[in-house]
């Protein structure tokens, strides 16, 4: 194995930006380029990302793409340094409208786009096994407020070490290793027992700029043998003096927790996803989409007077189009790993109890009511992170969709006390496809009638008591 440091060229890209959406996932569902299988391991794995990035939670997460045109290109077709400029771009615009503090961000996102350019040219002219290696430290340089501003995970300091490795000639895997209580000096100390030298005085947010090359790590198992070597190699510099249980590390870096403790949360977030896209391709609400709907409004109290217009008017509305109702769709999928983040982060805690997931029931009733007790848990933990103020930390996942003060989160709009049946409409549940001359009823926000809101009640508590065959 051998090594060398490639200075990474200093780049401004002025590439047009297409932020990536919550509906993005709906989209790939739709556009009949991938089978719907493909597209549900793309976004689990995108989730799974998503939740673990959000928790207190090391990591190691291994993906392929493949390198077409001359380029590595990611999900949906997108070359990796387009995707970087994207990034690049929109904290650009934001630091030359006078926000000074996202400089080390746009640096950054300038050796992302380099490092994605070198992948290109490992691909087109590099040996299978060649691997290029990159430290994105946490800017240890900043103020605690600037660093979290700056997307930091300023609780655990974490840093970041991304590997991409040529496997063949049309293949390229990435690797994501995220590693807490980032430090410089430990890193210099980390890379230069392998051989490779950082210059003096290179900051947090420069560090990037550097990229090693290592070949002759073909096989998987070399590679696997690597990523655990390296990982200890910080680990034994970033403390010399403290005895560590290299297992017990391991356990907590990948989101194999979330396969054992929440692949049912994951999987009922993925059929969002999937649901969502049936709605937007035949402009008919499915029928998923409406259960997700209809709970966000009886039981989100975290939600504005607009959020829940908006979800009311997706239950009442006869067809469905992503201008009029995308607003709505996303908030959904906001609100579910919102609170599947909660659910987790309780998990990992020791705040709930850890239960290995078993599988999802196979007959249809059982199915319903699995579904709707799930979406129960979900949505009271989405409620108590938002009492909480609770931020969703993570470069994937963003924040929370609440993004207003504590004051306005602990407003309830729809709250149990003021929850009233005034608008006269039909019912969306007893009266969906009303018959001529058929009276309105009166109905409550999420336009269910009184009638079918107290059976709805009812037999909602009798599914998640009945649902101890979990």
């Amino acid at each position: 194995m051998s090594t060398e440091v490639l200075v990474r060229p200093e780049q401004q890209q002025n590439l047009r930006l297409q932020q990536e959406q919550d509906l993005f996932a709906a989209r790939l569902y739709n556009s009949g380029e991938y089978r719907s299988p493909e597209v549900a391991a793309y976004v689990a794995t995108q989730e799974k990302t998503h939740i673990a990035e959000g928790m207190e939670m090391q990591q190691v997460s291994v993906r392929t793409l493949p390198f077409r045109g001359g380029h590595v290109r990611g999900f949906g077709n997108l070359t990796m340094v387009d995707t970087n400029s994207r990034g690049l771009q929109v904290v650009e615009e934001a630091y030359h409208d006078g926000d000074e503090d996202l400089l080390p961000l746009v640096r950054r996102r300038t050796h992302d786009i380099a490092f994605a350019e070198a992948g290109d040219r490992l691909m087109a002219e590099g040996e299978v096994g060649d691997m290029l290696l990159v430290v994105s430290p946490f800017l240890e340089e900043q103020d605690k407020a600037t660093a979290k501003k700056l997307g930091d995970w300023t609780e655990v300091e974490r840093g970041y070490t991304w590997l991409a490795r040529k496997i063949n000639d049309h293949q390229m895997e990435y690797t994501d290793i995220s590693i807490d209580r980032s430090s410089v000096q430990t890193w210099n100390q980390t890379l230069a027992s392998y051989g490779l030298t950082i210059p003096h005085g290179t900051k947090s947010h420069e560090y990037s700029g550097y990229i090693a090359k290592f070949t002759g790590i073909v096989s998987s198992e070399q590679h696997a043998a690597f990523v655990t070597d390296f990982k200890h190699t910080y680990q034994r510099f970033n403390r010399p003096n403290t005895p560590f249980a290299h297992e017990a590390d391991d356990a907590l870096e990948s989101t194999a927790f979330l396969d054992k403790y929440a692949q049912g949360h994951i999987k009922l977030l993925v059929d969002t996803h999937e649901a969502v896209a049936r709605t937007l391709e035949t402009g008919t609400l499915d029928d998923f989409v409406r259960l997700s709907a209809h709970r966000a409004l009886e039981t989100l109290d975290c939600l504005d007077a607009g959020e829940s217009r908006e979800l009311y008017d997706l239950l009442k509305t006869e067809v469905i189009d992503e201008f009029r109702h995308g607003s709505a769709l996303a908030n959904i999928i906001k609100a579910q790993r919102y609170g599947i983040w909660k659910t987790v982060s309780k998990m990992v805690s020791g705040q709930t109890e850890l239960v290995e997931y078993m599988g999802a029931p196979e007959s249809s009733l059982a199915a319903v009511a699995y579904k709707l007790r799930m979406l129960n848990e979900i949505y009271s933990n989405t409620n108590e992170a938002a009492i909480q103020v609770e931020t969703m930390p993570g470069c994937a996942g963003g924040t929370s969709f609440l993004s207003r003060s504590a004051e306005e989160i602990k407003k309830t709009t729809f709250s149990r006390e003021n929850y009233s049946f005034n608008i006269k409409m039909h019912c969306v549940v007893c009266q969906p496809k009303p018959k001529p001359n058929e009276p309105p009823k009166m109905c409550g926000p999420c336009g269910i009638c009184q009638g079918c809101d107290t059976k709805l009640r009812k037999h909602s508590a009798a599914q998640a008591k009945s649902a101890a065959w979990n």
